[in-house]
C-alpha cells in the first residue's frame, strides 16, 4: 500500500478550485460571499462581519464533510462491485498444510488467511481505476531483446500458474496496527514473463506502472526470484478491483507500496529508479521489519489472571522462529506458543497465558525471525522505512 497520505484533502482542494473558478467566471468578488448582507440590532459592522464569516466557515465545513462522506460511500460501493471473471486454476483450489491440532482456536485472533472483503486497502487513488480485462494489455519492454504484450488470457495460459500464501503489509502501518493481511495469491512467475522477452546485460531495476500512472521498482535480482509473481487471483477469485484487477505485482519481503496494482507495464532499466513514494522520501529498499502484535486482550481492558494472550507476528520473507511476551514491562520474557506456519512468507499466529499477575500489568510482545534477527525495540515512526518498537498494552487483572 502506499504510505499513509490523507488523499481526501485532494477532493477538498479540487472543490475549492472549482469554487474560485465559478466566482471568477461570474465576476463575483471572491470575498463577497463571506461579507455580511446587513447589520442587525445593536451589533457593530465588525460583529456582523465576524458572524457572517463564522457562518460561512461552518456551512463550508458541513458541505465538505458531506462531499467526502458521499464520495467515501460511492468509492466503497464502486470498489466492491468489481468484475468476477473466471481465472486459470480455479479447478485446483488451494490446499494448505494440515491444521495444527495443538494450537487453540481463539475468538478475536486474526485468521491465518484474510477474506478479500476484510483485506486492508491503501493506495494513492480517491477513485480506484476500473480496467476492462478484455482490452487490457501488459507491456514488457525496456532493456529486453523482444518487447511484447500480453492479454489477460495469455497471462494465464502462456505460463505455469502458481499459488503462494503471502502476508502483505503497508509501510505506514504503525506498531500494533491493522494495515496487514494474508491471502492466497494466484499468478505466474515474473521471471517467466521476463525470460520470454530476453533480458539484456546491465539491468538494475524493474519498473512497474499502474493504470493510473503510479510507478515503483524493485531490483532485478528480486524480480527473478521464484515467489515474485504477476498476480491475477486472490483467495480463489479474480482480483477485486480495489486490489488491482486485472493484474498486480506481489513481491514477498517488501512493503506493499512496491506491489504495484492495476499493472500495465514492466520495464527493465539500467538505473536505480525512484518510484512515487521514493521521490517523497520513503525507503527504496522497503524491507519488511520483523514485527508482532496483540490481537487480544485490548489495551486498557479488564482481564482475569490466566487470561489468553494472542496475536500475530511477521517478518516478510524471513519467517518467524519464536515469539516472546513479557508481563512485567520488559524485564523478563517467556516463549509463546506458535501455530505451524502456512509458508515462510506469511505471518504466524501465537498464543500465551497471563499468569501470576494482579493489578495493573504492562504486557509486551516481540518476535525473532527465521534468520535469527530480533525485533527492534526502539520505537520509530513509519517514515521512512517502516515502524519499529514493541507493541505494548496495559490491562487491569482482577
Amino acid at each position: 500500500g502506499a504510505a499513509g497520505a490523507n488523499l481526501q484533502l485532494s477532493a477538498v482542494a479540487y472543490a475549492f478550485a472549482a469554487f474560485v473558478f465559478v466566482k471568477m467566471a461570474t465576476d463575483t468578488p471572491l470575498l463577497a460571499v463571506v461579507e455580511p448582507k446587513r447589520v442587525e440590532g445593536d451589533e457593530t459592522p465588525l460583529d456582523a462581519m465576524v458572524s457572517s464569516r463564522r457562518k460561512f466557515l461552518t456551512r463550508s465545513g458541513w458541505l465538505i464533510a458531506g462531499v467526502l462522506a458521499v464520495g467515501s460511500v460511492f468509492q466503497a460501493v464502486r470498489s466492491r462491485v468489481g468484475p468476477r471473471v473466471p481465472i486459470a486454476g480455479a479447478d485446483r483450489p488451494y490446499t494448505g498444510p494440515p491444521d495444527d491440532g495443538d494450537f487453540p482456536h481463539i475468538p478475536g485472533q486474526a485468521p491465518e488467511i484474510s477474506s478479500n472483503d476484510d483485506f486492508y486497502n491503501i493506495d494513492i487513488n480517491i477513485v480506484k481505476p476500473s480496467v476492462d480485462h478484455e482490452t487490457w494489455r501488459l507491456k514488457i519492454g525496456g532493456l529486453v531483446d523482444e518487447p511484447y504484450e500480453l492479454t489477460f488470457e495469455q497471462l494465464q495460459n502462456d505460463f505455469e500458474v502458481v499459488e503462494i500464501v503471502h502476508t502483505l503489509t503497508c509501510i505506514s502501518n504503525r506498531v500494533g496496527g491493522d494495515l496487514i493481511d494474508t491471502a492466497v495469491w494466484r499468478g505466474v512467475r515474473l521471471r517467466d514473463v521476463l525470460e520470454r522477452a530476453g533480458l539484456r546485460n546491465g539491468i538494475v531495476d524493474l519498473v512497474f506502472t499502474g493504470a493510473e500512472g503510479y510507478t515503483d521498482s524493485i531490483p532485478v535480482d528480486k524480480g527473478l526470484q521464484d515467489d515474485t509473481l504477476v498476480v491475477f487471483g486472490m483467495n480463489g477469485e479474480s482480483l477485486p478491483r480495489e486490489h488491482g484487477f486485472p493484474a498486480r505485482i506481489i513481491v514477498p519481503g517488501i512493503y506493499g507500496m512496491k506491489n504495484v496494482k492495476w499493472l500495465t507495464a514492466i520495464e527493465a532499466v539500467d538505473t536505480d529508479y525512484k518510484g512515487y513514494w521514493m521521490v517523497r522520501g520513503w525507503s527504496d529498499t522497503a524491507r519488511i521489519k520483523t514485527s508482532s502484535r496483540f490481537d487480544l486482550p485490548t489495551d486498557s481492558s479488564r482481564v482475569q489472571s490466566g487470561a489468553r494472550l494472542a496475536g500475530v507476528a511477521w517478518a516478510g520473507d524471513r519467517g518467524i522462529r519464536r515469539v516472546e511476551v513479557s508481563t512485567d514491562g520488559g524485564k523478563t520474557w517467556s516463549e509463546a506458543l506458535l501455530k505451524r506456519e502456512l509458508s515462510p512468507i506469511t505471518w504466524r499466529l501465537w498464543a500465551a497465558e497471563l499468569e501470576r499477575a494482579s493489578g495493573e500489568v504492562t504486557i509486551l510482545v516481540r518476535a525473532i525471525d527465521g534468520a535469527g534477527g530480533r525485533q527492534e525495540g526502539e520505537p520509530t515512526d513509519p517514515h521512512p522505512a517502516g515502524a519499529s518498537g514493541y507493541h505494548e498494552i496495559r490491562v487491569l487483572v482482577v
